[in-house]
């Protein structure tokens, strides 16, 4: 349409009326091929979202993590919870329940929530519970809940002190749990 009116030839000026009609003319048709443009990027794009988006569902009473604004730093978000699922508003939208306190609610989409599941072992002080995301399967290996013997430690340096010595020691003692003598 630029083209057009550079292209022309102008013999004398135009009453404006005219220039007015004209241009509301040109910025209509303008706007008409933006929005058939806009429509066929939208579709594009949706058509793209849809080949990997999946269906996901979450039932009341059901928990989950929420992707919340940290203490640290309102600009990073960390993943909190679990937290409960009162009702479902929408399908992409779930009413949240925040606290043990019922006024303490809020609406969610869902994509900034993951599914909770308790553990199979709930007397285990290692591991009470984990996430189910498509990236990370059901099937994880759990910690041992029962205390292991501390693995042996590689020759420290004689030149340490008797206490530093033992540290390394007392360490390993108080949290066996999580060391494995590897076979």
């Amino acid at each position: 349409m630029a083209a057009e009116t550079w292209e022309e030839e102008e013999s004398g000026e135009k009453p404006i009326l005219e220039y007015a009609q004209q241009l509301k003319s040109q910025l209509q048709r303008v706007w008409e091929d933006v929005r058939t443009h806009m429509e066929k990027a939208q579709e594009k794009q949706k058509r793209y979202y849809d080949q990997t988006a999946k269906t996901r569902q979450l039932q009341p009473n059901d928990k989950v993590l929420l992707l919340l604004p940290s203490s640290e730093n309102k600009l990073l978000a960390k993943w909190q919870g679990p937290y409960k699922i009162l009702k479902q508003i929408s399908p992409v939208t779930y009413l949240v329940e925040l606290s043990q306190n019922p006024k303490r609610e809020q609406i969610y989409h869902i994509n900034l929530r993951k599914k909770w599941e308790e553990s199979e072992v709930p007397s285990s002080p290692v591991a009470s519970g984990f996430m189910v995301t498509p990236e990370k399967p059901l099937e994880i290996e759990l910690c041992p809940t029962t205390p292991q013997t501390p693995p042996e430690l590689p020759q420290i340096s004689p030149n340490l002190q008797d206490e530093q010595q033992k540290q390394p020691d007392s360490l390993l003692a108080r949290h066996a749990v999580f060391f494995v003598k590897i076979q």
